[in-house]
């Protein structure tokens, strides 16, 4: 996805409101709360397309007061305040931002816009305009309004013209990075099963596909649901094993157009993934009793010879796989460790393992992974920038050996 942590920083620190648009689905909730969550902040969603009238203003509190020279009775209606507001008083009284992402705002009921402005302008809530603090960090999120998919309204000119407007747009592999191969510790598992990132990676343009049909009745692809199709495979696998009901589970979620390939590659798909290798290196932590593999990598065990079998299996594992394959396992476990879900030593296993080609491939296709590389390269003393040197000679020695000769010169 095209906005980053260091993006929202500076929108918070300038007290900028962003408002994100961009397709439904993209993952645009995920991000917010990811950034609140890295940030300890407090985060509230407000889906304003479909917001209950008492959750966002409060209910009707009446009280019966005397007044008056003939000591009259009189009843007087004021409004409560809502939870959310409470909830960012109290989190500021304690010390603790709030993150309050306003989603869907060009589909909220024309009553609710004015103040809707008020809260995204001014930090202001309610008829007795309740201050808001500081520490409250608004962002906002809409669908785009210009290929009629969308049941939304353009934004009043004022409110617009004081938000950053941030077209935000995702990819395969920002979406990998960002969501699909992160730890999910509620379940113990990685968040999108693998067998659907390693189909994403054989098949990228099914990753964003529209819908064909006006009706819906064939929806189009979009990370919302390749997620849904993730949680189903993994449901499926505890409880299932009747292809057919695979089929009908899957025609639910997903375009008529995948879902025949989706099933079919599932149902064959002996596809090599980083997840099998990563549960073989944990496996074998566990049952030899080891912390990590820090003291096999810089040869600190005297006996490495269990070790060294568990490697030359992956090796020819990941030998016996395709180019593309190994690839992706690269990338994957590159993704991974940037996400923290595994730890340096299995990516420097994973480097030893890979071939020159593709560490230089993930080194220039990957902006941060370069920085990662040489990092682990040099902790656990690995080799890896003569090993990619050499993989480079070699490479250019098969189409110019001239220019060969004089790399090896210098």
């Amino acid at each position: 996805m095209n906005i980053s942590f260091s993006h929202l920083d500076i929108y918070k620190e300038s007290q900028i409101v962003p408002y994100l648009e961009g397709e439904s689905g993209i993952g645009k909730t995920s991000i917010i709360e990811q950034y609140a969550a890295s940030k300890d902040m407090d985060c509230i969603i407000m889906g304003v397309a479909s917001l209950d009238h008492i959750e966002f203003y409060g209910r009707t509190v009446s009280t019966d007061i005397v007044a008056g020279f003939n000591d009259q009775k009189f009843t007087v209606f004021k409004k409560s305040i809502p939870n959310w507001v409470s909830t960012i008083l109290h989190n500021d009284k304690n010390n603790k931002e709030t993150l309050l992402f306003i989603d869907e705002l060009n589909r909220a009921e024309p009553q609710n816009l004015q103040s809707l402005m008020n809260l995204i302008l001014k930090k202001e809530f309610g008829s007795d305009s309740i201050k808001l603090p500081e520490s409250l960090f608004i962002v906002c999120a809409g669908n785009p309004i210009d290929d009629g998919n969308y049941l939304v309204e353009s934004l009043d000119k004022a409110m617009l013209s004081r938000m950053a407007i941030v077209k935000v747009t995702t990819t395969l592999t920002s979406w990998k990075k960002n969501y699909a191969l992160l730890h999910d510790k509620k379940n113990n598992r990685q968040r999108v099963h693998p067998l659907i990132i390693s189909y994403l990676e054989d098949n990228r343009a099914d990753f964003l596909l529209e819908s064909n049909e006006d009706d819906m009745s064939d929806p189009g692809m979009d990370p919302r649901r390749w997620d849904m199709i993730s949680r189903l495979l993994y449901s499926y696998e505890k409880t299932e094993k009747n292809a057919n009901d695979l089929v009908s589970l899957l025609s639910t979620l997903s375009s008529k157009e995948v879902t025949p390939k989706l099933v079919n590659y599932l149902k064959s798909s002996k596809v090599l993934v980083f997840s099998k290798i990563q549960k073989q290196l944990a496996d074998f932590l566990h049952l030899h009793k080891e912390k990590d593999f820090k003291e096999y990598l810089v040869k600190e065990k005297n006996d490495t010879s269990l070790y060294d079998e568990l490697i030359e299996s992956i090796q020819s594992k990941l030998d016996d796989a395709q180019p593309v394959t190994q690839s992706n396992i690269l990338s994957s476990c590159f993704f991974a460790l940037e996400a923290q879900s595994v730890s340096d030593d299995i990516f420097a296993i994973m480097l030893k393992l890979s071939s020159a080609e593709h560490i230089m491939s993930l080194k220039i296709g990957i902006g941060a992974a370069e920085t990662f590389i040489d990092k682990v390269d040099e902790k656990y003393s690995l080799g890896i920038n003569k090993k990619v040197s050499e993989g480079v000679v070699k490479h250019i020695n098969k189409t110019n050996p001239y220019i060969a000769e004089l790399l090896r010169g210098q």
